[in-house]
């Protein structure tokens, strides 16, 4: 409702698609943590579902800063900072979300007993 408006007409399906795409995301680690099967997953489930959303913030202030001008005076010229600063974190928290801490998880799990 702000964005779309504001953006080249040309870009109208482009950002319709990447809204979609970021949407869908979003919705996947939300679901991951809401159904998280196993105990071991919970920690990564939660880091998984922050860094979805420091990612989207970072898209969105992405956007607005890009599409709708008056937004960049709401963070006073540190728009820039915010992207990175969201994106970086996000990005950090989704790949650490991958992966286990040492003797945890599904691979310790996993193993025939004899």
């Amino acid at each position: 409702y702000v964005i779309l408006p504001a953006a080249p007409e040309e870009l109208g399906l482009p950002i319709m698609i990447y809204g979609l795409a970021i949407s869908v995301m979003g919705y996947a680690a939300l679901n991951f943590w809401h159904n998280c099967v196993s105990p071991a997953w919970q920690k990564n489930a939660v880091l998984g579902l922050v860094g979805a959303l420091f990612f989207i913030i970072s898209d969105t202030i992405l956007a607005l800063a890009k599409f709708v001008p008056a937004y960049k005076a709401v963070f006073q010229g540190y728009h820039q900072e915010a992207v990175m600063g969201t994106y970086y974190i996000g990005q950090l928290l989704i790949a650490r979300s991958c992966m286990f801490d040492a003797g945890t998880g599904p691979a310790k799990n996993s193993k025939k007993k004899d």
